[in-house]
């Protein structure tokens, strides 16, 4: 218990430090004036960061080779859709008949005429 003040009843009863406002106000400008550190910058060509693009001309059109072909319709294909998974697809020609296939195979799974003209699946 030395630890305890006698001098003053209460902390609100001990003085203020005479040189408290001057020595803060200093701390405050050594603070704000002190030198900044030095930041590194990288020094990086903007147009390095731009990838390479290849020659137009060098650039095919992809497929350039025919993979499967499916053949089934004796009328223009009108409509073509594919399901999500990309395992069924499904056409349409101008004398109303559908057509089911499988990608990955190119068979025929099955056929379906709809009357009338069909513009969409």
């Amino acid at each position: 218990q030395d630890f305890i003040p006698k001098q003053h009843d209460s902390l609100r009863r001990v003085g203020v430090y005479e040189k408290g406002v001057q020595e803060r106000f200093e701390r405050c400008l050594d603070l704000y004036l002190c030198p900044r550190k030095l930041k590194r910058r990288l020094a990086i060509d903007p147009e390095s960061l731009v990838p390479k693009l290849p020659d137009p001309r060098d650039l095919k059109p992809f497929p350039n080779a025919l993979c499967r072909s499916f053949i089934g319709h004796t009328a223009a294909v009108v409509a073509l859709d594919c399901s999500r998974d990309g395992q069924w697809l499904a056409t349409a020609d101008e004398s109303g008949r559908v057509l089911l296939w499988e990608v990955s195979t190119g068979k025929l799974i099955r056929e379906t005429a709809v009357l009338g003209p069909l513009t969409a699946l």
